[in-house]
This record gives C-alpha cells, structure tokens and sequence, in this order.
C-alpha cells in the first residue's frame, strides 16, 4: 500500500540555471509500491528522496524532458565515444589516473556494470 501526502504546487529557484523560477506539483511519498512508482515515472513524475515531483514545463525556466533507453543496449556512437574522452580529460583529477583507466576512485570514466545495476535496483525500490 502507498501512503502519500499531497505537497502541491511548488515554486522555487531554478536548479540548471540559477537565474530563473522552477515550478513542479510535489507529493511527499511515506511508501511507494514500485507498481505506483512506475505509474508516476512513466508519466513524467521524478524524484528526490521521499520527495515526488512533477515539473510543470509550461512554467518552468528550464523545462526537463524525460529521456529512457535500455542501458543494457545502448551503443554510444562515434561522436558520443570522443565528447565522452573529452569530458573524462577535463574531469580527470591528475595524468596518472587517466593513464590507468581511472578505476575505483579515480574521479572520471564510466561507472562499471555492478555500479549501473546499484543505482537502477535504487531507483526502482519503493520508497520508505
């Protein structure tokens, strides 16, 4: 059983760019089953913490579009591969953890199978 309590219409300073007003419709989420989760993720609602939001795009400064694909499938494409080698160069904390591939703590790359499985079983776990 979920058990929710409507926050309502929020206005707030723009996360992305500072500058400007955010508005979402919230909904403070003591428990979520993942069936109700899906529901609401599926028609654009996001999260943070026990905090439930829908951005309302037609206010907001800097609207946020939802992007899904199967991470398992994804091929990242030439042009993708070489922004990616150059965000890694800008983020990476000295020479020697780029020359080592970054690995556990070295501040830049991608994150490993076991990471992406952590954070999608987080995603997907009801909230408490």
């Amino acid at each position: 059983m979920s058990r929710v309590m409507i926050a309502g219409p929020q206005r707030h300073s723009c996360g992305y760019c500072k500058s400007g007003e955010s508005v979402s419709f919230g909904i403070e989420a003591h428990s979520l089953t993942p069936a109700h989760y899906q529901a609401l993720v599926d028609r654009g609602w996001r999260r943070c913490g026990t905090y439930v939001y829908k951005p309302t795009m037609w206010e907001t400064c800097c609207p946020q579009y939802t992007i899904r694909l199967r991470a398992k499938d994804f091929k990242p494409s030439r042009a993708q591969k070489r922004c990616r080698r150059r965000f890694e160069k800008v983020t990476e904390p000295s020479a020697g953890a780029a020359a080592d591939g970054g690995g556990a703590g070295g501040g830049g790359g991608a994150p490993n199978a076991e990471e992406a499985e952590a954070l999608a079983a987080a995603l997907q776990a009801p909230l408490e």
